[in-house]
């Protein structure tokens, strides 16, 4: 383990610290171009992903976590009405409200001890909404406790106990409980990336749906938040829609297309999918896309083979792998499709093997920083590096 730069404000300091980290592991003789890098969307990092790696893919727990807050501030680029602001107003005045009673009884120590209060975590915008959700699921208890807390707790906490403030954190948690729970899943699924459309699509319906029966205010969250998940899956890397052709049950990408459609969403996904096979192909070394020879189809005849001055087929092309891994009725998921299908689709099993290898968020590694921060504490800066990388490795091992 080695100490790395911590100034990272340019993509070349952040791909220098990321290759000195990856170095430290693998072998220096890795190719980082042929290699994706998932991240966050930081400017510096999207900017190292696709200067330095074969693509940048973002982070799909903080893609979710962008929506959320988009939800209720809308891109500037967004029309927003003066009717729309004041609705917007109403349900970010109760997650303030929330977040500001959290940290007020904070100070007293009154958190999730007592009343179940989760804390405030400044980096994500899931945890203001958390905030919000911790009190409300306890706002009778605390309600009756009130003349024990802090007058500023107090007041804040009288905010939230009106049944206009109920209502809407009634409605609010309607429309971002999805998107939480996208988050939970895909941040303890790493290798569920053919699901990021479909679940993107799907939250886009849900939300079409919602609007039936929404209130006036309602509708206008939902509004936002379909535009926010539209915006995101404008910036989805080709990666995320080559995962779903590869994946054997959503191979076929109509339905994809339709979807997209059906929401107005500029996006030819057959397209990317052609666009991303044929530059992964003519990027990855000449050793990864050589098909070794396959076994003919069928018995070629003497003349065939005195015209052919060969006694075996030519090696397969990419074209013809595609035309008959589409025909192929196999419809089981790609972690097991792929270790069969690789020798008959030798070129597109390679372009498999680094698509799925790619985690859909940066989950994993967060927990590792998490595991760091207790092991690696103020009164043990003394430890030996090995030492410290050996105690890393005992802590995430799997308990079963």
């Amino acid at each position: 383990m080695k100490v790395v730069e911590s100034s990272t404000k340019d993509a070349q300091k952040v791909y220098e610290m990321v290759a000195a980290s990856i170095y430290d592991v693998c072998s220096s003789e890795m190719n980082l171009k042929y290699c994706y890098l998932c991240a966050d969307g930081a400017s510096n990092v999207r900017k190292c992903g696709q200067d330095h790696f074969l693509d940048y893919v973002r982070c799909v727990a903080h893609g979710l976590n962008i929506i959320g807050e988009r939800t209720l501030r809308p891109y500037k680029k967004a029309v927003v009405s003066l009717v729309e602001k004041d609705a917007l107003g109403m349900y970010s005045n109760l997650i303030s409200d929330g977040k500001k009673f959290v940290l007020e009884m904070k100070k007293m120590a009154l958190t999730s001890e007592k009343f179940g209060l989760k804390q405030h975590v400044p980096t994500r915008w899931f945890s203001e909404f958390e905030c919000i959700e911790s009190v409300m699921r306890s706002i009778d208890i605390l309600t009756v406790n009130a003349d024990d807390f802090p007058s500023e707790a107090s007041d804040h906490l009288k905010n939230l106990s009106t049944v206009e403030s109920r209502v809407l954190y009634k409605e609010l948690a309607q429309v971002i409980q999805p998107l939480k729970d996208c988050n939970r899943y895909f941040q303890a699924n790493s290798i569920t990336i053919p699901n990021v459309v479909p679940f993107y699509l799907s939250l886009l319906d849900e939300y079409e749906e919602q609007k039936i029966t929404a209130s006036n205010n309602q509708k206008v969250i939902l509004k936002f938040a379909s535009l926010a998940i539209i915006k995101q899956m404008e910036t989805l890397s080709p990666l995320h829609f080559l995962a779903v052709y590869l994946s054997p049950p959503t191979k076929n990408l109509v339905g994809i297309q339709m979807r997209l459609d059906k929401h107005n969403i500029n996006i030819d996904a057959q397209s990317i999918v052609d666009s991303e096979i044929q530059r992964i192909s003519s990027i990855l070394p000449e050793e990864a896309v050589t098909s070794p020879q396959v076994t003919p189809k069928r018995q070629m005849t003497f003349v065939e083979k005195c015209l052919n001055k060969s006694t075996s087929p030519p090696p397969i092309s990419l074209i013809e792998e595609r035309i008959y891994y589409e025909r192929d009725s196999r419809q089981c998921p790609p972690q097991l499709y792929w270790p069969m299908a690789k020798s008959i689709y030798p070129k597109l099993g390679q372009i498999a093997w680094r698509v799925f290898a790619v985690p859909t968020t940066e989950s994993d590694v967060e927990r590792s920083f998490s595991i760091l921060k207790n092991v690696y504490a103020s009164n043990r800066l003394s430890i030996d590096l090995k030492f410290l990388e050996n105690m890393m490795l005992i802590k995430e091992m799997p308990s079963n």
